[in-house]
């Protein structure tokens, strides 16, 4: 019995406490419509970590094609950006619209700001917060803006392991089988903070008009 309930416990903090969420309050103009096809360029990273971006992109990209919009395909996007000679997502903002707009065949663009993405130990436990900003422009108005930052607490990752692993070890039942992982079936790539990213990316764009009822699996 105890045994059950230790397990139940790991995997309550496994998943931690439920996000506190601060909303900015949404901006949405009034004519703005579903367009059928968005650029989502690049993310800005206010972040010292290199990776987050690339995910909250993915994630942002994911959330809108379930919503009914028609994204382009993000390695292409970046090649025209390249050629057209904006390799900076920020500096691309200042130009023209109407540059950008030919450089992508589309005038509707999806810009994200990953403002902090981070994870502070307090104890056995992880503060992970994330804040995240976005916006929809057409040629030079801005169809919709958004900002959102969540909060929650969970256990360590290190720490569900081995609270996982001493739980198996000490069970009788049944002698541990080891499974190999198969290739590119493991987690070490995984962003740490990927399930808490996904979170923020559907509360904020889960007010940008569109289709609802499609599910997501990340």
């Amino acid at each position: 019995m105890k045994r059950g309930c230790g397990i139940a416990a790991a995997v309550l903090l496994a998943w931690g406490c439920a996000p506190g969420v601060v909303r900015t309050p949404v901006f949405r103009h009034p004519e703005f419509t579903v367009p059928c096809e968005v650029a989502v360029l690049p993310v800005i990273n206010r972040t010292r970590d290199a990776r987050a971006a690339a995910v909250v992109r993915e994630l942002m990209c994911d959330v809108l094609v379930s919503r009914g919009y028609r994204v382009l395909p993000v390695d292409w996007v970046d090649a025209r950006l390249a050629d057209a000679g904006y390799t900076d997502t920020e500096l691309a903002l200042l130009a023209p619209r109407e540059d950008l707009a030919g450089a992508l065949t589309t005038t509707v663009f999806v810009v994200g700001a990953l403002q902090s993405g981070e994870r502070t130990p307090v104890g056995l436990f992880e503060k992970r917060t994330v804040r995240l900003s976005a916006e929809i422009m057409h040629g030079a108005t801005t169809y919709w803006r958004g900002a959102l930052e969540a909060t929650r607490y969970g256990m360590r990752t290190a720490d569900v392991a081995a609270v996982s692993a001493g739980q198996a070890s000490r069970s009788r039942r049944a002698p541990v089988r080891r499974v190999r992982r198969a290739s590119g079936a493991g987690e070490s790539d995984r962003h740490p903070l990927r399930d808490d990213l996904a979170t923020v990316v559907s509360a904020l764009l889960a007010e940008v008009p569109g289709e609802t009822g499609r599910e997501i699996s990340w």
